[in-house]
C-alpha cells in the first residue's frame, strides 16, 4: 500500500478542484452564445439628455428614454449620435 501523508492528499485533491474550476470557467467563457452583446448593440441607445444606456428593441423611429422619459428623435439622428463622424460636412 502506497503511503500518502495527509497534507499532499489534501493538496492533490485541491489542486484538481482548482483545474477542475478554472476549465469550466474557460469553457463557459468561450461559449459562442456568450458573445452575443456584438449582435444585440445595435439595439443600445443612449439619452443625448441624461446620457442613460438602455436597450430599445422595438423597431419604432422614436425611442424613449427610460430613465428620464423624454423622446429620442427618429433613426437617422439616432444614427449620427452613435457615429459622430459620419455626419455630413459638405459645404
Amino acid at each position: 500500500m502506497i503511503r500518502v501523508d495527509l497534507v499532499v492528499a489534501i493538496s492533490v485533491f485541491l489542486f484538481f478542484i482548482l483545474l477542475l474550476v478554472i476549465g469550466q470557467w474557460l469553457s463557459y467563457n468561450n461559449r459562442k452564445e456568450n458573445r452575443s452583446f456584438i449582435s444585440e448593440s445595435r439595439y443600445l441607445f443612449q439619452c443625448p439628455f441624461c446620457t442613460f444606456l438602455f436597450f430599445d428593441y422595438t423597431e419604432t423611429n422614436i425611442k424613449k428614454c427610460p430613465s428620464c422619459k423624454s423622446y429620442i428623435g427618429g433613426a437617422e439622428k439616432m444614427e449620427n449620435q452613435r457615429n459622430p463622424t459620419a455626419k455630413n460636412h459638405e459645404k
